[in-house]
């Protein structure tokens, strides 16, 4: 069974989660909505772990192409 999380109501299938620079970044798509794509990366805070936002466009070109270098031969 794939893994889901919900966000702001939205069911999101977990497609990859990858570690860069010892920052996990995690891989969703809309359940219902495949080309709603998003990556989040893991904080810690108070023992809980949350799922925030990128902070700067370099961040956000890191975490998408070191999924798209993972991926290619499924994107091809």
């Amino acid at each position: 069974m794939p893994d889901y999380i919900t966000i702001n109501n939205i069911d999101y299938l977990i497609l990859d989660e990858i570690t860069i620079n010892n920052i996990r970044y995690v891989y969703l798509s809309e359940e219902d909505n495949p080309l709603n794509f998003m990556v989040r990366k893991v904080v810690l805070e108070d023992n809980t772990e949350y799922l925030v936002g990128l902070d700067t466009d370099i961040e956000i070109k890191t975490a998408l192409n070191a999924y798209f270098t993972k991926h290619k031969e499924e994107i091809n």
